[in-house]
């Protein structure tokens, strides 16, 4: 269930524009290994900028794409994507990294977990961590795989805890990588919740009434701004 094609060309509106010697491609929709579509360009920044992907599929329920890429003034890049998705989680990370990049004279490097997990008994738990080697890396390396042009990174640790099904609470730990990419415009670095701690409930037909409860406890950090505990209880 697999097709192959030799000195294939493709045709848009009676003209050529893509050639290939060899190619293989999956005829039941499923996901198939091999070498996807290269992307290529040239720039005054990167020079000639060479990418060839490979997909390769592990499992129903697994797979990795692997992005080595070639730019003639930085030098050679590895990055890679995982997805995996089981009954109790599912996730995606990425990762991009240069040794050493010419023009930077330095290691360059970004990278992305998004993780999702249940773990039992009520608990249930998520990541969404990211971070960048340096301020100027989304600007200098045009980044594909970790495709954001935020200068806030989160990176948020999530517990959470359902002991009825009426009553949620999660704590949660929230911290942000800011980038300063303009030296005369510098960005503000927000606050940190370290913690912050989640409740909300709802709970129906309750002597002949419904009950709600909304509440927050946060602990607010920022070492260049005032600091503060706040609490709020909406019963």
């Amino acid at each position: 269930e697999v097709g192959d094609a030799r000195n294939a060309v493709f045709w848009f509106k009676d003209v050529p524009i893509f050639y290939t010697p060899a190619a293989t491609f999956s005829l039941n929709h499923q996901r198939h290994s091999g070498f996807l579509h290269p992307f290529f360009a040239t720039s005054t920044r990167d020079g000639l900028d060479l990418t060839v992907p490979y997909y390769w599929n592990i499992a129903p329920n697994y797979d990795v794409t692997i992005y080595p890429r070639y730019m003639s003034k930085r030098g050679f890049q590895l990055g890679a994507e995982a997805q995996y998705l089981d009954f109790n989680y599912r996730g995606t990370a990425r990762v991009e990294y240069m040794p050493y990049d010419q023009m930077a004279e330095r290691e360059r490097y970004a990278y992305l977990v998004q993780h999702q997990q249940t773990l039992g008994r009520g608990f249930s738990a998520t990541v969404n961590y990211n971070r960048v080697s340096d301020d100027f890396y989304f600007q200098d390396m045009s980044s594909r795989l970790v495709q954001t042009s935020q200068v806030q990174l989160p990176q948020q640790f999530v517990l959470g805890y359902t002991p009825v099904p009426w009553l949620q609470t999660n704590l949660q730990v929230l911290e942000y990588q800011t980038l300063q990419t303009d030296p005369t415009n510098p960005v503000a670095k927000p606050y940190f919740l370290e913690p912050q701690f989640n409740l909300i409930g709802f709970k129906p037909d309750v002597l002949g009434t419904d009950f709600t409860l909304q509440g927050q406890y946060t602990r607010f950090i920022n070492p260049a701004q005032v600091q503060g505990d706040r609490l709020v209880l909406y019963p």
